[in-house]
């Protein structure tokens, strides 16, 4: 029985571990980016989402307008992740291990069909953010 708790213990810290490092990763970026379009409009216009920047399905991932907009996201992203971590407690030890491979890359490939449905829908206005 201890050595279950343990190992549900030890689960539970290496799910938050994977959590933290991705959340840690998008969160650097997309200050970076804040900071540098803070600093110059031009650069803004360049990385958003619309028809006219086919490469701004990625980089407006990392693009927020407005402090607010960028402490929105990163929130939305935290509830996300720790959901996820949490759900993946449960599972078995290979399925673990496959999801957390592929977790960084979800949340991206998310993002980005995110920006390209905006676009899709709605040609004549830019995104920011993950939609």
């Amino acid at each position: 029985m201890e050595k279950e708790k343990s190992k549900l213990d030890w689960n539970i810290l290496r799910n938050f571990r994977a959590v933290f490092w991705v959340y840690l990763l998008v969160l650097i970026i997309s200050m970076i980016a804040y900071a540098s379009t803070a600093r110059s409009s031009s650069l803004n216009d360049i990385l958003l989402a619309s028809s006219q920047t086919p490469w701004g399905v990625i980089t407006s991932i990392f693009i927020h307008l407005e402090s607010q907009h960028l402490i929105a996201n990163m929130v939305a992203l935290l509830v996300f992740l720790i959901l996820f971590a949490i759900i993946n407690i449960f599972l078995p030890k290979e399925e673990r291990i496959r999801r957390e491979r592929f977790l960084l890359l979800n949340i991206f490939m998310s993002a980005i069909l995110s920006n390209l449905l905006w676009i899709i829908l709605l040609p004549n206005v830019n995104a920011t953010g993950a939609c």
